[in-house]
């Protein structure tokens, strides 16, 4: 599925034009919010894959892997074309085919990262649904973003049920109990 981008004020710039922080647009964290609940509700079993495939993720690809005594279809990928902001993307996967999906991992990111991220401005309600654990800066000085800080957060029900961010210490804080922004997101149930 492609999908038309939702504009915003550096499409048409050249990459050395834009800003390390690029404010995220209404329409654009209106749309991440429900891209982000659908992933969720996949991940949390109220929904199920081909349901948000067909509401709003599009029909992802299988990762085939290399090595012929892997299991197949246990992870899927979705391009920047399934989405409606441009440097999104997104990979679930499960245990084995059998099971239902556990894990996604989501990347929004503009087209100049990791010299840019986003400032998405999420709202606290957000995380109405999450008690957060723990968040720390993490040392990575050889990747893209140099020392992220890492946010884990626990459904505040369902004990099996994770949430993991990761920001850049612009757009983020240690001390936040509710991060604005990421670059990363994970859902995993155990």
């Amino acid at each position: 599925m492609n999908q038309i981008s939702i504009p915003n004020k550096y499409d048409d710039k050249n990459i050395l034009e834009i800003p390390s922080i690029v404010e995220m647009n209404d329409d654009q964290r209106s749309y991440l919010i429900k891209l982000l609940s659908s992933i969720r509700s996949v991940i949390d079993t109220s929904s199920t894959l081909e349901i948000e495939e067909s509401k709003i993720l599009g029909e992802g690809d299988f990762f085939w892997p290399k090595d012929p005594q892997k299991p197949v279809m246990r992870s899927k990928f979705y391009s920047a074309e399934n989405f409606q902001i441009r440097g999104t993307r997104l990979q679930i996967s499960r245990e084995d085919i059998s099971q239902t999906w556990n894990k996604a991992g989501i990347s929004v990111t503009p087209q100049n990262f990791p010299i840019g991220v986003f400032s998405m401005n999420l709202p606290e309600q957000f995380y109405n649904d999450y008690v957060l654990v723990h968040s720390e800066q993490e040392n990575r000085p050889e990747h893209g973003i140099k020392d992220p800080i890492v946010f884990v957060f626990a459904h505040r029900t369902d004990k099996k049920f994770f949430m993991k961010l990761e920001a850049r210490r612009d757009v983020a804080n240690v001390a936040d109990a509710f991060p604005k922004s990421f670059h990363a997101l994970w859902f995993e149930r155990k």
